[in-house]
């Protein structure tokens, strides 16, 4: 144990998360200093039976405020910050308590990696899926350093504004993140309410403006997010840490919107400002085959891909390994198969557990006809990675693809009892029932039940339109055919 760290958290109704997160972390720091606003289930009581210090704060729609709350509560020489849904594994353990043995009297802030991951929806462990957001977790208690912002708020700023130096280390957090996608959902529309206050308050403010964007685009509106983040862009200096993923995140915004030439010539403005970011050199790259450069696109693909890992544990950020995964996704696009698959298995061979590469791959197969070979991916996806919903649902694509239409359904039947507030298997039962035809009554249950989860899905709204034309179309066949027989 570091007695002189404090875990700090803001916590609100988190009872199913606080037990697994401070059993990962409390024996290593010296004080728990825990502001709850406004729990109503037993997330106090958890937190006492640990020994935390709990005090109540009146949320005020400003997340640094209440961080800034538990700041001033705490005693400890050191912060360390969590959130009530993130925890270390065994090894994150060994390297956090590592580090917090070595602390001395630096002013430094200390940058480590949240791992977003993704749950076994039926069996299995929890897995790595590929995105990694590096964040500053622990830094000196000084009265200097402050969090800012309303919404996806920074201590970054503070400790480099009096002088602070950030240091990476190679530790991970784990963050299973959200089951829930109308939980989800609705997380960002509160963040998106709180960034509109934020942007009101500071217009010029390119962070504030950034967030908007970011905010609008997780919620599908890329037109609307379009406005602040070109703003930010207009604003942003260089040597703001989110600079690269404001241009990688407007690339892609314009890239859905306006086309590929408008994104390549973001991201190329981008490189200019921030050359050595590799981010936005793998979008170049990723983005050139869109703008019709598949030469271009593959080349460079080509030559990123022989590039050394970065973070080995953290595929995302690997940026040979990503590399390998578009290349080979290039290759299929060019109907080169061969070249595809062997990509693929090259890529896998060195990275087993890189479950994107696996579920693309199964894709491959799919498109092909290759029954057997997909089999064995689903396999692989069910029982070496734990992802059983992804399985379920390849599996089913196949059964489609051959038409099983009753084994497809029966088999995405019984994984929505088991995941019921899952959207895939929802989705892919609408396609069984659509290409059946048999039962459209079901068909139209199934696309308004995919629309409940996700009020935004377009292609179920779309689904569900022609659908109910046909019906109509069909009734007033019927109803014709009726009245010809009786005039008759």
């Amino acid at each position: 144990m570091r007695s002189d760290v404090s875990l700090t958290m803001i916590v609100k109704d988190e009872e199913s998360n606080l037990a697994a997160c401070l059993q990962s972390v409390s024996d290593l720091v010296g004080e728990l200093v825990i502001v709850d606003t406004g729990s109503v289930d037993r997330t106090r009581e958890i937190a006492l039976e640990f020994g935390a210090r709990v005090y109540d704060f009146h949320w005020i729609d400003d997340f640094s405020a209440a961080r800034n709350e538990a700041l001033d509560h705490a005693r400890g020489r050191w912060i360390l910050w969590l959130d009530a849904d993130e925890r270390f594994d065994a090894d994150g353990r060994r390297r956090l308590a590592r580090l917090l043995e070595s602390l001395g009297d630096e002013r430094a802030g200390y940058i480590m990696k949240q791992v977003c991951l993704r749950q076994s929806t039926l069996t299995g462990p929890i897995r790595h899926d590929d995105k990694v957001v590096p964040q500053v977790r622990l830094f000196p208690r000084t009265p200097e350093y402050r969090w800012e912002h309303r919404v996806y708020e920074q201590i970054s700023l503070s400790i480099r504004r009096a002088g602070g130096e950030l240091r990476e280390t190679d530790i991970e957090i784990q963050h299973p993140g959200y089951e829930d996608p109308s939980l989800h959902r609705r997380k960002i529309e509160r963040n998106l309410r709180l960034a509109r206050m934020e942007s009101l308050e500071r217009p010029v403010d390119p962070y504030v403006q950034y967030t908007l964007g970011l905010f609008l685009e997780m919620l599908g509106d890329d037109e609307a997010a379009l406005g602040p983040l070109r703003r930010a862009l207009g604003l942003v200096g260089v040597g703001a840490s989110y600079g690269p993923t404001l241009f990688a995140m407007t690339a892609q915004a314009l890239l859905r919107t306006a086309g590929p030439h408008e994104a390549l010539a973001v991201c190329r403005a981008g490189r200019e400002r921030y050359p050595e970011n590799e981010e936005l050199r793998g979008q170049e790259a990723y983005l050139l085959p869109d703008a019709h450069d598949l030469p271009g696109g593959e080349a460079l693909l080509r030559r990123l891909a022989t590039r050394p890992g970065i973070y080995p544990a953290s595929l995302e950020a690997d940026l040979s390994r990503y590399a390998r995964h578009h290349l080979a996704i290039l290759c299929r696009s060019l109907r080169r198969y061969s070249d595809a698959e062997a990509h693929w298995r090259d890529l896998l061979d060195e990275a087993p557990g890189f479950a994107r590469g696996w579920l693309e791959l199964g894709e491959l197969y799919l498109s092909t006809g290759r029954w057997p070979d997909l089999e064995r991916v689903a396999r692989h996806v069910d029982a070496h990675l734990g992802r059983s919903e992804d399985a379920a649902v390849l599996r089913s694509r196949g059964m489609l693809a051959r038409r099983e239409f009753h084994q497809a359904r029966e088999l995405l039947l019984r994984l929505i009892k088991v995941v019921p507030r899952s959207l895939r298997p929802r989705q892919a039962l609408s396609h069984v029932l659509l290409l059946e035809g048999r039962d459209p009554a079901a068909a139209e249950q199934a696309l308004l039940d995919v629309l409940a989860i996700e009020p935004n899905d377009t292609q179920a709204a779309r689904n569900l339109e022609i659908l109910r034309d046909r019906l109509r179309d069909r009734r007033r066949t019927v109803i014709m055919a009726e009245g010809a027989e009786s005039r008759g």
